[in-house]
């Protein structure tokens, strides 16, 4: 996160990293993961790290949706910041 903040895994490539502040879990949404791209063959657009962050959102929509007692899920939200998306 431009280097502001400290990465909970500091030994792994710097799309990889995850971040905690503020009581808050960051990622980044990645297209890439390491030199073999992600492909959504499904996806009707060319942006898979998108296309991933929706899909992690409707996932958690759908486990709330079943509102099951002792079911706690967090809450999530997909950020654009600076040309990166940011999963919250």
């Amino acid at each position: 996160m431009g280097g502001n903040i400290t990465p909970l895994n500091p030994n792994e490539s710097t799309r990889q990293q995850v971040f905690v502040y503020n009581q808050i879990f960051f990622s980044f949404a990645v297209d890439v993961l390491g030199d073999q791209p992600f492909l959504d063959l499904t996806a009707q657009e060319n942006n898979p790290s998108f296309t991933q962050a929706n899909h992690d959102l409707l996932g958690l929509r759908a486990l709330q949706i079943l509102d099951c007692e002792g079911l706690h899920v967090l809450a999530t939200a997909v950020v654009h910041y600076r040309g990166h998306r940011v999963i919250a």
